[in-house]
């Protein structure tokens, strides 16, 4: 057994040496060609599904968006979801969406998109409406969970809304995954990797004739490509790595074992940071409680929970043991007559009185909340670990930087909460 850990060990060093290697020769390439540029990252986080995809994902939809091709975008869609097929909530077998196709076809070219629509039962992503038809919402989600009865709230109101014509509620996800908040609700699933992805390759070759709307479609493809884990690298490129791999076969050999291995360091180092972060936190005064879920309450003095009106704000760390973004996260239940005045009370003093950008949710009847994004998306991947592996002692700096932020988070919320009317905090 010794004799072969030994073996295996001088294999993996002799791979990694090797793709060391070929990665500097293509970092290389990339630098000299530009090709690590990529607009929609520059401007924000690749997982921002409101501001990124959401935003996006409509402008193109839309007949009379600004990229001047009117209906061609929207087509396209409804011709890969017809193609590629969708997904019931019960059902593995795609069906073919053959409503698109009814006595009243869908006229693309009349259609009107718009994202983020507010109806009483919540927030839309994306309602696509054609008057000779109906109506296509899309619930589009990323990292975030999904909000209490949410598909089932915008399932009733599309049937209260469009009772008389056709209308279509579709899940976007990264990987078509189902829905917890249908209850029984029809709806169909889609996903980044299986339709997204096609549809945009299908809008590159029809636009290939235009730069600029050709370039950004491109660009947008990296980043989806990126999210879903799919390679975006030169054709060239891999086959140099896949000459890596085949002329040592053992790493393939014991590709679970090291996948395991890689698996256990892993959440070694999110203990690690989980540490470090009750310690810095109770430095300052912050007790991180137990985990709840995927949540980890704070706790300062008595209670992190303050009083804004009829509102109540909870401040926590979420997704921690998620593969998506740990974020800290004020979380409140909407005001009681769920008018949302007291809502967007909140949120512009939120806005007016905080130096980071933060952002916000308010897609579920009876809560909403605003978050700060504590890390990249690829939270915890094999690149962050090996970073770490390199570098074991930087993980204090990280901790570091995400507790200056959550003080300034609670900092907002007491400032907001303070100065609310009827305030009791001192």
């Amino acid at each position: 057994m010794g004799e072969d850990a030994d073996s295996i060990g001088q294999t993996i060093r002799q791979v990694a040496q090797q793709m060391t290697l070929v990665q500097a020769q293509h970092d290389e390439h990339l630098r000299a060609t530009k090709g690590r540029f990529n607009l929609f990252t520059v401007l924000l986080n690749e997982g921002d599904e409101t501001r990124l995809h959401s935003r996006y994902l409509a402008y193109l939809l839309d007949p009379s968006g600004k990229h001047d091709c009117g209906s061609l975008f929207l087509t396209l869609f409804l011709e890969v979801l017809r193609k590629c097929g969708v997904q019931t909530h019960e059902d593995a077998a795609r069906e073919k969406l053959e409503c698109l196709k009814g006595e009243v076809c869908f006229a693309s070219e009349k259609a009107s998109v718009q994202p983020e629509v507010v109806v009483p039962e919540g927030r839309l992503d994306i309602l696509i409406e054609c008057p000779t038809w109906g109506a296509i919402a899309i619930e589009n989600k990323i990292w975030a969970g999904e909000g209490n009865e949410q598909l089932l709230r915008y399932s009733t109101y599309l049937k209260r809304q469009y009772a008389h014509r056709a209308h279509v509620l579709l899940y976007l996800t990264l990987d078509g995954k189902t829905s917890t908040s249908a209850h029984g609700e029809k709806y169909y699933r889609i996903s980044y990797k299986d339709h997204i992805l096609p549809w945009l390759e299908e809008c590159l070759r029809a636009t290939y004739q235009h730069v600029n709307i050709n370039q950004a479609l491109q660009q947008y493809k990296n980043v989806v490509c990126k999210l879903v884990g799919h390679p975006t690298l030169e054709t060239e490129y891999m086959e140099k790595m896949k000459d890596v791999v085949r002329a040592n076969s053992d790493i393939v050999a014991n590709w679970s074992t090291l996948s395991e291995a890689v698996g256990q360091l892993r959440e070694e180092y999110r203990n690690k940071l989980l540490g470090e972060l009750k310690e810095q936190l109770a430095a300052q005064g912050i007790k991180l409680c137990d985990r709840e879920n995927s949540w980890l309450p704070l706790t300062k003095e008595s209670s992190m929970k303050f009083p804004f009106g009829n509102i109540t704000v909870e401040v926590c760390i979420d997704s921690f043991f998620k593969d998506g973004s740990p974020l800290i996260n004020g979380a409140w239940t909407r005001d009681k007559d769920n008018s949302g005045l007291e809502f967007d009370a909140f949120m512009k003093a939120v806005m007016k009185s905080s130096t980071p950008e933060y952002d916000y949710n308010e897609d579920v009847a009876g809560w909403g909340g605003f978050y700060y994004q504590l890390a990249e998306s690829k939270w915890l991947s094999v690149e962050q670990l090996a970073q770490h592996l390199k570098h074991p002692e930087d993980y204090k700096k990280i901790i570091s930087g995400w507790v200056s932020h959550i003080s300034k988070f609670i900092e907002t919320v007491v400032k907001v909460c303070n100065e609310s009317p009827g305030s009791t905090l001192k």
